[in-house]
């Protein structure tokens, strides 16, 4: 069976690696017609040979069974090469033949009428005929029959990717479960892993690299894969073919719209979804020419890939979008498909040639074009440089200078490589100089002292040693802070008492969270607990199946474009919010950690609406009760609609609040942040999340925009509209992507741009991509050589940056002509006289707002100082923005301990449980303006009068015997909240068996009246003991019922002035059965204008 697959496979690979083009025989005698190249201008030529040794006087074919090169010739034969069926190259120096293609063949002809040379271009067409041309891929490895190509070296393993590894990428391949590796050692395929082992077990790929052999991984989404399951076995040879060159490479593709200003010009250009046409009218699956009478920039949005052509036809920058277009040349703008294309063929130094008759590009590499990439790799440095000292970059100038002056060196060697056809070494040669005008370039980036460079961190380290080496991974690149992964797949990173979270059993028991707390604070970075909130794994969801978010189609799970199933739990439930809060309590209890960084703090995505979730029969009835409506029959264009994604909202917010409320409780220092998609506007109707309200309200230190883009400028635009609401309440942290494949220069132009913007740091997503992309090497030679303090402390950080500025002016803008010696003075005084103390004030906030003061107006002098240099101005007022907001969100956490009030602490009880079982679960909870939360067993403790009668177990209130008992609940010390005005640390109530509802009348909450005015009155309803069955309360004006809310303050704007109106409340369960009823309390409103 194995053997018959192997087979099959080797016509299908056969076929595929196989150019040919059969002419329709006419006759029978035409199956035996004269193999024939047909060129564009109509020329065809008969070859006489294939693969053998030239002879004077016949055309002859080498294809690469052939070998590497051609025989060597004198001026008597003329070779052609052609790649893709088009035109690459004219070989005229024969001194050691001509490079033949993997993936092509060249023509060497060798008679005597040569015109037809001169009349053939580079970049036609020459369609062979009745001939077979092998076709190899750049890098394979032969198994058997099978020639198998793979993708990359040394990378992460994409989907529907092989990637070959060897010991430089170090000492596994940290992939995922979702292929099989072979491990190859001399030749022989010395061990095989797959999806599973040989317990059926979901188990990581991740093989060792030997020292002396490599690993082919493939994804289980290769075509190959199958069979390669099925045929390889422990011994097997295999060959890998890898330093193949490529020296040429041609393609030809049909653009979608030139130049395109409406719709008209590309009809496809419009986003049904949006109603709109797409940016710049690029479509999807589309190719776009936008050339220079465009404007200055293609315009495009962050989801393609683009290519810049100067005005001599040749591609001088390739990757990003929303490109700036050169003078006289073009964008070549790509998306999807059509992008894949670009990435595949555009090559920098590649000959682009647009035929606007049959709307089609063509574009080829020859050895030529080796120079050229050459010399734009140098000359985007030596921009790179003049730019940065024209902005008075931090960064050592005379040291990049050497390093751009050491690639030139190299082009001599590359014209004479390039001269002898020896293209191996020409290759190597410009590899050099590529890699040190990269290393140029970025070391034009500079690298503050003040900054957070953080990293989302799955860990899937089982000992000390691996997290120790990790860490010093993440150290070497300079990173001061861990996003570290705390819940994934369904399990937790530590042992935990929770009953439905486990530890995951890959650990063995390590806690792998203690260990990189511990080990990161001798390394100096923070550690932040990256939770998950409502996405859990596959094992939650079957123990608590009835948790799980419900679509409108009844999915319990979401699945995305990959056909990937997500679990997410319902942020309606009490129950969820009770486990997420315990676990989190858990969590800052058991833990020194520095912040909580949380994700998912939302619904899935909603689309199109046709499967949106919440459709759950607990928050179906909840919205049903508040407006009549079972909102599974509302479509977009319903009145409620609106009111529906509102609610949804509210929900999110509503755990929001209190669950960042409990977290400070307990550690009022704890840094605060969540990542979120900055697409503010949709997101509050997608996935019903709005962090604008959770930022303004001073419940987060740090906002992290997610920005993963493929180019710079919508990260700044991100920052922008963060800061619209975020400035004065929280720092920005935007959150870049490496997993995205980004283009390193792209990623430090992000941080650059970020910077720029004022962001105080950078969040990358995530550590695997980070360092397995080799992004880390560019980070360290520029944005993050040097080592940067966070802004947690904000006395030391703004120290630092005011450090920082005295040194510039000294080292870089005085020295290089940016200042006078006077202004230097002047500036450095200016500075000096600006006192941080935010430690010992009496009064923080004051001290801060007077702080912050002294940075405005310093920032004013600058700014009317006319005769400072702009660039310079500009750098010191950007760093003095960055002491603002540290400042700021100082202020801003100050502000939300200092006004986050409790107005009154109540006890939560389930009363149909205490009368029918005699116990019930008690839980204490502090009553805000904005939230409810319930407080932790360290932060009270309870004496009862009579133990007898009533006792408490595991926070589980028992009734024993008859009799009354009087129970106290004391607020402690460790309840880090203050209280608002005539609120006591002590609540008191009273249980008796023989009362109706065990628990004294006199204490349950009761309905008051306040805030009254002519036209409103606020009815709150407060007291001691709540019923925890209430989950909602209709409210009664004279006898009408007139709203029904969810919590337990409700204004009524809706008043006559100078009346009387009586209210009463009453509270109902989950069933919408009336199980309280408050008192009735009456009001007078005012006259007009008379309080």
């Amino acid at each position: 069976m194995k053997f018959t697959k192997i087979i099959a496979l080797s016509i299908i690979v056969t076929l595929i690696f196989m150019i040919q083009i059969p002419v329709q025989a006419n006759e029978a005698e035409d199956i035996f017609a004269t193999p024939t190249i047909v060129f564009e201008n109509g020329t065809e030529l008969s070859v006489d040979l294939i693969d053998e040794k030239r002879e004077q006087g016949k055309t002859i074919i080498y294809t690469r069974n052939f070998g590497e090169y051609t025989e060597p010739f004198s001026e008597d034969a003329h070779e052609i090469v052609v790649v893709n069926n088009i035109v690459t190259y004219k070989n005229t120096n024969g001194v050691i033949g001509t490079h033949i293609p993997l993936d092509g063949y060249v023509i060497s002809y060798t008679c005597d009428n040569t015109k037809f040379i001169d009349e053939i271009n580079i970049g036609d067409e020459a369609m062979p005929i009745n001939l077979d041309i092998p076709s190899l891929p750049d890098k394979y490895f032969k198994f058997g029959d099978l020639t198998v190509q793979i993708d990359n070296i040394n990378s992460p393993r994409d989907a529907n990717y092989i990637v070959l590894y060897d010991p430089s990428y170090g000492e596994s391949t940290k992939t995922n479960a979702w292929g099989m590796e072979l491990t190859v050692i001399g030749g022989v395929i010395s061990h095989i892993v797959d999806i599973k082992n040989e317990n059926g077990e979901l188990v990581n790929n991740n093989s060792s690299i030997p020292p002396d052999g490599k690993v082919i991984s493939i994804h289980s989404g290769n075509p190959f894969y199958t069979v390669l399951r099925e045929s390889v076995n422990l011994g097997d040879t295999v060959t890998i073919a890898v330093d193949n060159i490529k020296p040429y490479s041609a393609a030809k593709i049909t653009y979608d719209a030139y130049n395109p200003m409406s719709i008209e010009d590309n009809p496809l250009a419009w986003d049904e979804e949006k109603g709109e046409p797409y940016d710049s009218f690029r479509g999807p699956d589309q190719i776009i020419i936008y050339d220079s009478s465009y404007g200055d920039r293609s315009g495009t949005n962050p989801y393609g890939y683009e290519v810049a052509v100067g005005s001599h036809g040749k591609i001088i920058h390739i990757g990003g979008n929303d490109l700036q277009i050169p003078d006289g040349g073009f964008v070549i703008s790509g998306h999807g498909l059509k992008a894949a294309w670009l990435q595949k063929y555009a090559r920098l130094g590649s000959m682009v040639m647009l035929n606007k008759e049959k709307s089609e590009i063509r574009m080829v590499f020859t050895p030529d074009s080796y120079v050229d990439m050459a010399m734009f790799s140098i000359n985007a440095a030596q921009d790179s440089l003049n730019l940065a000292r024209a902005q008075y970059m931090d960064i050592d100038y005379e040291k990049v200078e050497k390093v751009i002056d050491l690639a030139k060196s190299k082009m001599d060697h590359v014209h004479s490589f390039l001269d002898q056809s020896k293209y191996r070494e020409l290759i190597k040669a410009v590899n050099d100089i590529q890699n040190a005008t990269d290393e140029a370039y970025y070391m034009t980036f500079e690298s503050p002292k003040v900054e957070n460079r953080a990293v989302w961190h799955r860990p899937r380290e089982k000992n000390i040693d691996e997290v120790k080496k990790q860490l010093d991974m993440l150290k070497d690149i300079n990173i001061n802070t861990i996003y570290l992964e705390t819940y994934w797949n369904g399990y937790s990173i530590y042992p935990t008492d929770n009953g439905i979270m486990e530890h995951n059993p890959m650990y063995n028991g390590f806690d792998v969270l203690d260990a990189f707390i511990k080990e990161a604070r001798v390394r100096g970075i923070e550690v932040h607990a990256w939770v998950e909130d409502f996405l859990l794994g596959q094992n939650v969801a079957e123990k608590k199946p009835e948790w799980m978010a419900v679509s409108r189609k009844g999915d319990k799970y979401f699945t995305d474009s990959a056909g990937i199933n997500y679990y997410y739990m319902n942020p309606a439930l009490p129950e969820v919010g009770d486990f997420l809060s315990e676990l989190y309590k858990e969590l800052v209890k058991n833990y020194d950690i520095d912040g909580i960084q949380f994700d998912y703090l939302r619904y899935p995505e909603s689309k199109d609406y046709s499967n949106d979730f919440g459709y759950d029969s607990y928050t179906r009835q909840l919205f049903k009760y508040l407006t009549g409506t079972d909102p599974i029959l509302l479509s977009v264009e319903d009145e409620l609609w609106q009111e529906w994604c509102d609610f949804r909202v509210n929900i999110i917010n509503n755990f929001a609040y209190r669950i960042i409320t409990e977290v400070k409780s307990l550690k009022p220092d704890i840094q605060i942040s969540t990542d979120v998609w900055p697409d503010y506007d949709n997101t509050i109707k997608d996935t019903f999340q709005n962090p604008k309200n959770w930022t303004t309200r001073d419940y987060l230190n740090i906002i992290i925009p997610m920005s993963y883009y493929l180019n710079e400028q919508p990260v700044m635009e991100d920052i922008l509209n963060t800061q619209a609401f975020a400035k004065g309440h929280a720092l920005i942290n935007v959150g870049l992507a490496t997993i995205t494949q980004v283009d390193t220069k792209i990623q430090l132009k992000q941080i650059a741009a970020a910077r720029a913007a004022a962001a105080n740091g950078v969040a990358i997503f995530e550590s695997q991509t980070l360092l397995s992309g080799r992004y880390d090497t560019a980070l360290k030679c520029g944005a993050f050589t040097t080592p940067a303090v966070t802004t947690k402390a904000p006395e030391e950080s703004i120290n630092v940056i005011l450090a920082e500025i005295i040194r510039k002016i000294d080292d870089i803008y005085l020295k290089y002509g940016g200042m006078t010696n006077a202004e230097a003075q002047k500036y450095k005084k200016l500075i000096k006289n600006i006192k941080v103390d935010l430690k010992d004030s009496k009064n923080v906030a004051r001290s801060a707002q007077l702080l912050k003061n002294d940075f405005e107006d310093l920032i004013d002098t600058i700014d009317k100082d006319k005769n400072l240099n702009e660039q310079v101005a500009k750098r010191i007022t950007k760093d003095l923005i960055s002491t603002i907001n540290i400042v700021d969100e100082h202020i801003s956490n100050e502000r939300f301990m200092a006004n986050h009030k409790v107005k009154e602490f109540q006890v939560e009880l389930s009363l149909k449980e205490l009368k029918k079982r005699k116990e019930a679960p008690l839980k204490i909870r502090a009553v805000f303006d904005d939230t409810i939360m319930y407080l932790d067993s360290s932060q009270y403790k309870i004496n009862i009068s009579h133990p007898k009668v009533a006792s408490i177990d595991r926070n589980m209130l028992k009734i024993d015997k008859k009799g009354k008992a009087n129970i106290t609940i004391e607020i402690l010390d460790t309840f880090n909240y203050s209280f608002a005005k005539g609120v006591n640390n002590k609540i008191r109530f009273t249980v008796n068996r023989k009362n109706e509802d065990v628990v004294a009348s006199s204490d349950f909450i009761k309905l008051k009246a306040s805030d009254v005015t002519d036209t409103q009155a606020t009815l709150t309803l407060s007291g001691i003991v709540v019923d925890s069955d209430i989950v909602g309360y209709t409210v009664y004006r004279n006898c009408k019922r007139i709203a029904r809310v969810f919590n337990n303050t409700f204004i009524d704007n809706d008043l006559k002035s100078d009346s009387v109106y009586f209210y009463e409340v009453y509270g109902f369960n989950t069933s919408g059965r009336t199980i309280y009823k408050s008192n009735q309390t009456t009001i007078r409103t005012k006259h007009p204008k008379t309080y």
